[in-house]
């Protein structure tokens, strides 16, 4: 028998603009989903992609469902 374990994959969230500093700050409908529907927690990861092919992991840093800093 053998078990194979493979990660599971991130969630994606669309970001309509961003620039490249080192925190971003979600909005509220976004931020609500992240913490209450699926109940990351702070240093959880996920990506976010602005529909131009570019792909950002992020970390989520505070888990409050207003505003979620990543």
């Amino acid at each position: 028998m053998f078990f194979i374990f493979t990660p599971m994959d991130l969630p994606i969230f669309f970001l309509d603009n961003y620039s490249a500093s080192d925190i971003l700050t979600l909005n509220e409908d976004t931020s609500r989903h992240i913490v209450q529907v699926l109940r990351m927690k702070p240093l959880e990861k996920l990506q976010l992609t602005d529909g131009a092919g570019n792909l950002l992991t992020a970390e989520v840093m505070d888990g409050h469902k207003k505003k979620n800093v990543l």
